[in-house]
């Protein structure tokens, strides 16, 4: 513990701390991803945690014991307290606690911060993100702020040392290992609430003032228009999309025969969504509760996901309670039962699911007006659930197929979250994306993770980026937000890292066409405003294109490897 005396005696001399925007930006975003998260997790998850009011409360205590490990991490690397150190140290008191602490005060309470943050582990700190599935698109994010936040402390004062430098390194390496699946023995993040708790210079702050800069928790309903405008801006699933616009106009034209005082035809809403992982059910399951609500044909279009872990209860006589139970929580809403084959066995001796089959049939009937039940899973062993029981088939007519993701739709997946995320990417960085992407789809199995393969692409980049940038002295803005061909992973790519620059000229004098030119590297990419298609060097990819059969002018964002048609 001296060290950490030594290094705040010298905070006491310092009177003027300045604030510091960017930093506090990256401090108020971190609250807000967590407080998001855990607003979500109450309002369309809540069957995940034991108690979803203290779950909220403690997603805030944790979002601080991320910010402090951080700071302390870095910032007692190299043994010394620099100025612009302290300045950051006030900003963060004030953020955690909402008030400006005199420099006497500031002491104190950093200083048993300090303490306590050495006891703190990123396994409990970070632990919701790993367990709750609900928040695994979060990851990203979360590891951008916490590897720009440890980038900013060390550089703060000048080119960082060594040591300040391994210690960026270490970090990113814990908070990889804090979210690995694999990773033996997850500790309860419930363990650091605590210590958390007590490191506030007043009673705990009401979450009321922690959440001033969070999303509301109750926003206003969308219209049915903006609903279906967010399906058609999804990535592929062009048959689903139709597939819900149809159901959607055939309620809407119910509603009007009902208002104009016609007999209404009733329809059931419960659905069979089929396909491999990471095709987008689930999202695409909220946006129809979010339309059925819009529509008026269910109340409040709520999402409950659930699989039979919450559906069957371990003892005789308690499952049809459990099922009960899960689709009260749906009512007036959308029950998401994830890989619903898995509520019976192949054989048909699992007695605890035929009484939960048996009980979802009879509320899929009684509550056909107030409730969407959606089951979920790979085609074939829904097939076969649904052909086992001639209730479901009746009951569950309507059929979504979730087609696996093409290579260019992987690839757009991969742009969107560069766009969420804000970093951007280089020619060469986005020609090993395709190829790793284009490889992994041509050997896809029925376990294909789709968005997830995405997804895991993304996270990998990101802290391959962290580990680069750890190595370098000097960092600007560019840096922090540009992903090089490193970082998509050795091996990932084709091999051609070595294309031609061009000029650093006037690159606005001339915008290239599309074109058949003759590069070592070509991808085929297509004009969104005529369809015409043709061959560009990758060292086009990001660059604004003229077509020559149209006015168009558009971003060569992705291409194909092989021609599609």
């Amino acid at each position: 513990m001296s060290r950490v005396n030594e290094t705040f005696s010298a905070l006491a001399n310092h009177h003027s701390p300045a604030s510091t925007p960017r930093y506090a930006d990256l401090l108020t975003a971190t609250r807000q991803l967590f407080c998001a998260a855990a607003q979500r997790i109450e309002k369309h998850h809540a069957g995940l945690v034991e108690n979803p009011a203290r779950f909220v409360r403690l997603m805030e205590d944790l979002h601080s014991g991320v910010l402090l490990k951080v700071y302390f991490t870095i910032c007692e690397a190299d043994r010394k307290w620099s100025s612009a150190e302290r300045e950051l140290a006030t900003d963060l008191a004030e953020h955690l606690w909402a008030q400006r602490l005199p420099t006497k005060r500031l002491v104190e309470v950093m200083r048993e911060a300090a303490q306590r943050s050495q006891l703190l582990q990123w396994e409990s700190l970070l632990g919701p993100f790993r367990r709750l599935p609900p928040l695994a698109d979060d990851i990203p994010m979360l590891e951008t702020l916490v590897i720009r936040q440890s980038n900013l402390l060390a550089r703060c004062d000048g080119p960082p040392a060594e040591i300040e430098l391994a210690a960026i390194r270490d970090l990113a390496h814990r908070v990889r290992v804090a979210i690995d699946p694999s990773a033996d023995r997850i500790p309860l993040e419930e363990e650091a609430e605590p210590m958390l708790r007590s490191t506030a210079p007043t009673p705990a702050r009401s979450l009321s003032t922690a959440t001033n800069s969070a999303p509301d928790t109750a926003p206003a309903r969308r219209t049915l228009d903006e609903v279906l405008a967010q399906i058609d801006s999804l990535v592929g699933l062009e048959g689903v999309k139709a597939e819900v616009r149809s159901l959607a106009n055939y309620l809407s034209l119910q509603k009007r025969r009902q208002h104009a005082g016609l007999p209404a035809t009733s329809i059931t809403l419960h659905m069979v969504f089929v396909g491999n992982p990471g095709t987008g059910k689930t999202t695409v399951a909220r946006l129809v509760g979010e339309a059925l609500a819009a529509l008026e044909v269910l109340p409040t279009g709520q999402l409950v996901e659930t699989d039979r872990g919450g559906l069957i209860a371990e003892y005789a006589g308690q499952t049809a309670s459990k099922v009960n139970q899960r689709v009260d929580e749906a009512l007036g809403g959308v029950l998401f039962i994830d890989e619903a084959y898995g509520i019976v066995s192949h054989d048909g001796s699992d007695v605890y699911g035929a009484e939960a089959i048996q009980t979802l049939l009879k509320r899929a009937e009684d509550d056909r007006d107030k409730l969407a039940i959606v089951l979920a899973g790979y085609p074939q062993p829904m097939d076969r659930l649904l052909a086992s029981n001639p209730g479901l088939e009746s009951r569950f007519s309507r059929r979504f197929a979730f087609a696996d993701y093409t290579p260019p739709q992987l690839c757009a997946i991969f742009g969107r979250l560069l766009t969420v995320h804000h970093y951007e990417i280089t020619p060469v960085a986005r020609l090993r994306v395709i190829h790793t992407l284009t490889k992994r789809y041509a050997e896809r199995d029925e376990h294909f993770g789709n968005g997830r393969e995405v997804r895991n692409l993304f996270e990998r980049a990101v802290m391959r980026m962290a580990d680069r940038l750890a190595q370098l002295a000097t960092l600007d803005e560019q840096q922090l937000i540009t992903f090089e061909a490193d970082d998509i992973g050795p091996g990932d790519g084709d091999g051609h890292t070595g294309h031609q620059e061009t000029d650093e000229g006037d690159t606005d004098a001339v915008t290239p066409a599309l074109s058949d030119a003759n590069p070592v590297v070509r991808l085929h990419v297509g004009c969104p405003g005529c369809g015409h298609a043709a061959w560009i060097p990758f060292t086009q990819l990001g660059s604004t294109l003229s077509c020559p059969k149209c006015p168009t002018r558009f971003v060569a964002e992705w291409g194909d490897l092989a021609d599609p048609g």
